[in-house]
């Protein structure tokens, strides 16, 4: 099922060379049924992905060890912005909650923060990760789902076939927002390959990006 035809005015942006915003009419998908938690408390209703690549061959920018939310590239800046979707459709998005990753690869060393347009996270696509405890990175009230349209789709934390099923999205390599460890005096970022599976490097590396947003 397509969600395009509702959405013209989703991508609408002058900008820069990267982005693919401009006058564009773009596929969404819902991915997400009342599993993201709104800022203001309660759960929104939908989760909608894009279904092509919204910035192409973008470095995600660096993250030193002294950056602040305020500094940061593209896809932290989006966090309040709504990054580049059309004005009509930012005054739409539902904040959300979300988890990342910061300065490890377990779940004990996540952080939240308020979104309007985010990309996806490891656990968010079927990385199984490990954790000291403080709780899990998915969706859900219980922070231990993935969303309904992937687990249809047969993703699951730590599934076998994860990877063949992502590589299936033809997405190319493309961006997660999770940062892990600290290599010199910046932190490698988390992506997902051309074959499906997770990695992570350095910032400056381009890659596509997927956004996600809530309604």
């Amino acid at each position: 099922m397509r969600y395009s035809e509702s959405v013209r005015t989703v991508c609408s942006s002058p900008k820069a060379d990267a982005l693919l915003f401009s006058n564009a009419l773009y596929p969404l998908r819902i991915i997400g049924l009342n599993q993201d938690e709104k800022a203001s408390g309660g759960m929104a209703g939908l989760t909608f992905m894009f279904m092509e690549p919204a910035v192409r061959n973008s470095v995600f920018g660096e993250l030193s060890f002294s950056w602040v939310e305020e500094q940061a590239p593209i896809p932290y800046s989006w966090k309040e912005t709504g990054g580049d979707l059309a004005a009509s459709v930012k005054d739409a998005l539902t904040p959300v909650r979300k988890q990342w990753l910061n300065k490890g690869s377990t779940s004990n060393f996540a952080l939240g923060n308020d979104a309007k347009v985010f990309l996806l996270s490891l656990y968010e696509v079927g990385t199984d990760l490990k954790s000291d405890g403080a709780g899990a990175l998915g969706v859900g009230k219980g922070l231990n789902e993935v969303y309904l349209h992937f687990e249809s789709l047969g993703i699951a934390p730590g599934g076998a076939n994860n990877a063949q099923i992502i590589k299936s999205f033809n997405f190319g390599e493309f961006w997660l927002r999770d940062r892990l460890e600290k290599v010199g005096d910046y932190f490698t970022i988390a992506y997902i390959n051309a074959n499906g599976m997770p990695g992570s490097q350095h910032g400056n590396h381009a890659r596509n990006m997927i956004p996600c947003f809530c309604l």
